[in-house]
């Protein structure tokens, strides 16, 4: 599946792990499980492009982010054909949240308690919109070019996720906020 091993069940973001022993138990686990990677707390982040060509941001004005998605040491490709991807870059663990900033035009950003599905795991699109998680580049991960900084500069800093209680109290604190209408919602 998409889903890897350690994903499962809460406080997934401190049970990722690169012990080659706890990623066999894992595989023993669930032979099906995927391949992710914790991009914030392994000193990355990932630019997951959704456009399926770096042109539309071209076209936006904006060559200078085109060439600096260009230039990442690390390309994970998400289609079989085009430029859609993660792009990934080094930088402090954490340094980033899961805002885009001025990059939402064109995908997410995924930095702290952020993960992407990495090659070979299977692709869910794979037969109706050609998905393949294919590595497209590899190598040493280069720094966050300042044009990408710039953009996420416009990003809030994101909070760590809250588990299932903190999110009821949340919603219980906040009601007025939320009201959706439904007839015997709590929410």
């Amino acid at each position: 599946t998409k889903n890897p091993g350690s994903v499962v069940g809460d406080r997934w973001q401190f049970k990722s792990s690169r012990d080659p022993v706890q990623i066999g138990a894992w595989w023993a686990q669930n032979p099906g499980y995927g391949i992710a990677l914790h991009v914030g707390r392994s000193g990355a982040v990932a630019f997951d492009l959704d456009a399926n060509s770096l042109a539309v941001i071209v076209e936006a004005g904006h060559a200078d982010i085109a060439e600096a998605l260009r230039s990442a040491g690390g390309i994970n490709g998400t289609r079989t054909t085009g430029d859609r991807g993660h792009y990934l870059f080094a930088c402090s663990p954490d340094e980033f949240g899961n805002s885009a900033g001025a990059f939402m035009r064109w995908g997410e950003v995924r930095c702290r308690n952020g993960v992407i599905i990495a090659a070979p795991s299977p692709h869910p699109d794979a037969e109706a919109k050609g998905g393949q998680y294919r590595q497209i580049t590899s190598g040493t991960l280069t720094l966050v070019p300042e044009v990408l900084r710039a953009v996420l500069a416009e990003s809030a800093d994101s909070a760590d996720p809250l588990n299932y209680a903190e999110l009821d109290e949340f919603l219980e604190e906040n009601a007025a906020d939320f009201g959706c209408g439904t007839t015997d919602c709590r929410h």
